[in-house]
């Protein structure tokens, strides 16, 4: 992981108008958490209707890119990277990737590459899912993305661990991915190594 830090760090802000409307996002575009209703804006053609997530702002198509996400004490969250295309209207069955012929799931073949926590387990969201063994808990999540190279690396970024790569083909446009469940959790984008 240590290419990560040979380079300057991607700065990111979150989309609003790709977040679900029970997201609130932070003035700066930082931060997203979970609100107490439905806000009341349009539904376009960006935005995730079913599912509480949101994407990043800025986009990619190329390079080497790099961010880290405070997680904190978020008890059920999604973080990696989606394509443009990735599905934003359907129903989704987010962890039960035996039924995502039926719904979209979020894994590669959706065109998400991310990890999660679910019930206090750290998961790589591949198709069947693959349980993650971490010491102790995880704050801060780093994402390196090298797009040509068709990797997306994820590490504690406390302690620059490597947790997993995946390993695709990007055809098209890839934006940072951000989902998140309680109400009360919160997701953070940071400054690299702050």
């Amino acid at each position: 992981m240590r290419g990560c830090f040979d380079f300057f760090p991607t700065l990111l802000t979150l989309d609003p108008k790709t977040a679900n409307a029970h997201l609130i996002l932070s003035r700066d575009g930082t931060e997203v958490r979970v609100g107490d209703k439905q806000e009341d804006i349009p539904d376009n053609p960006e935005r995730f209707s079913h599912w509480l997530s949101v994407l990043g702002a800025e986009g990619f198509n190329s390079g080497q890119h790099c961010w880290e996400v405070e997680v904190g004490d978020s008890t059920v969250w999604q973080v990696g990277v989606a394509k443009a295309s990735v599905p934003r209207k359907r129903g989704f069955a987010p962890f039960h990737w035996q039924e995502s012929r039926k719904f979209f799931a979020p894994e590669p073949q959706a065109g998400v590459w991310a990890l999660a926590l679910l019930d206090g387990e750290y998961t790589a969201l591949t198709s069947p899912p693959i349980d993650l063994r971490l010491k102790g808990k995880l704050r801060k999540l780093g994402v390196y993305l090298d797009y040509p190279a068709g990797q997306v690396s994820f590490y504690n970024a406390d302690d620059v661990y490597h947790l997993y790569t995946f390993k695709d083909k990007f055809i098209e446009e890839i934006f940072p991915y951000f989902y998140i469940a309680h109400k009360g959790d919160s997701l953070r984008l940071t400054t690299l190594g702050i």
